[in-house]
């Protein structure tokens, strides 16, 4: 009976490491996205800071040069890159993922998927 026990143990830890092996794997996959998430979230940052000093400058630069006292047609071209800023700037927020296939980071998942 203790050779039966000694079998069922030795089959406990042998699932035991493989599920140990399994976890290791699945949290070294999760940092691994995380790290890609990350990168492409301060990239993403940059851009988005980048773009508003470039239509806030833009618009300085119109408001100097074009005379107050008349029609400026920049100003409309101004106001809509604004409002369609607004929205990108949102859409991309509003985009994190809450599951592997949703959001715009879908594909760096897949990215490294093919990489394994």
């Amino acid at each position: 009976m203790s050779e039966t026990k000694k079998e069922s143990n030795s089959i406990t830890e042998q699932q035991y490491l493989e599920l140990a092996e399994q976890s290791k794997e699945i949290y070294e996959r999760q940092d691994k996205i995380i790290k890609i998430l990350r990168e492409h979230m301060l990239d993403l940052k940059k851009e988005i800071v980048s773009c508003y000093s470039y239509i806030k400058l833009i618009d300085e630069l119109v408001e100097e040069i074009v005379d107050p006292s008349t029609p400026n047609p920049l100003t409309p071209l101004l106001e809509t890159l604004r409002s369609r800023y607004s929205q990108l700037t949102e859409n991309i927020i509003m985009s994190c993922p809450t599951h592997k296939n949703e959001g715009m980071y879908a594909v760096f998942i897949e990215q490294l998927d093919t990489e394994e």
